[in-house]
């Protein structure tokens, strides 16, 4: 049986690196003056600018993602039968690992026959 490699954009992967070992991307959020930006690979953000508007006082946050969006990113993997290994953010650093949680015990219980 195949299986599908997984992390999340703080994993903060070269897109050599994920392109190389065919590794998938579950994209986080962060807010910058209350615009939401979701990245999906380092190549879509400038972290000089990031950086600099941090010193300057720009207010960026994060937020949990939910379920759904791994889901989303999964799903379509475990519909062809391929096994997926997350590796993903500690949950001591985030608490997106819980949706991930939740995520795979509804795509255990909807593709019975393939592991996550």
């Amino acid at each position: 049986m195949s299986f599908s490699i997984f992390t999340d954009t703080p994993a903060n992967l070269p897109t050599s690196i994920l392109e190389k070992y065919d590794i998938n991307v579950i994209p986080f959020s962060y807010f910058r003056d209350g615009v939401e930006y979701t990245p999906v690979s380092l190549d879509e953000v400038d972290f000089d600018e990031y950086y600099d508007e941090l010193r300057s006082g720009i207010k960026i946050t994060t937020s949990q993602i939910n379920p759904q969006r791994y889901i989303d990113y999964i799903e379509p993997h475990m519909m062809e039968g391929r096994d997926v290994l997350y590796i993903g953010l500690s949950g001591g650093v985030t608490g997106s690992i819980a949706s991930a949680n939740i995520a795979s015990l509804y795509l255990l219980d909807k593709y019975p026959g393939v592991r996550f």
